[in-house]
């Protein structure tokens, strides 16, 4: 099992990759998103851990390509999220299939990591959800409605 670690905090790369080693899982630590994607398909990656902390936008791109099978495998996409992280973020990371999100790295968001990427069911998503977001399945305007927003 192979995880992508895409982060330019020194201490939060520190953190991820000691606890997944210790827990058998093999990293690969990218400092620059783009250069990421760039070599996304040799990595062939199970799960990706992305910091919107350093990439605030550029980890759309990344989940677009990886729901476009544009990439060998269809990798989980997890992200380290800041706390403000809005609703509406979440909601437009829900429709690009994220796996999930963590907003810290105490030991319950290291475990929910590792669970997260051993693919163990546990329930990992908070975003709300409406009515309006349930049409999101409808086709492409509403999924790009919901990415990007009505005028």
């Amino acid at each position: 099992m192979k995880t992508l670690i895409i982060c330019d905090d020194e201490s939060v790369i520190s953190k991820i990759d000691t606890f997944l080693q210790k827990n058998g899982i093999d990293t690969i630590i990218y400092r620059w998103l783009l250069k990421a994607l760039d070599n996304l398909e040799e990595i062939s990656p199970d799960s990706i851990i992305v910091s919107v902390y350093d990439y605030p936008r550029h980890w759309k791109t990344l989940a677009q390509f990886i729901n476009a099978n544009l990439c060998r495998k269809n990798a989980k996409l997890i992200l380290y999220v800041p706390q403000n992280f809005s609703s509406e973020e979440k909601k437009k990371a829900d429709s690009l299939n994220v796996s999930g999100f963590v907003e810290s790295l105490d030991e319950n968001s290291l475990l929910k990591i590792l669970s997260l990427v051993k693919g163990q069911n546990l329930e990992t998503k908070e975003i709300a959800h409406d009515s309006k977001n349930d049409k999101k399945a409808g086709g492409l305007l509403s999924r790009i409605e919901n990415l990007y927003g009505k005028e």
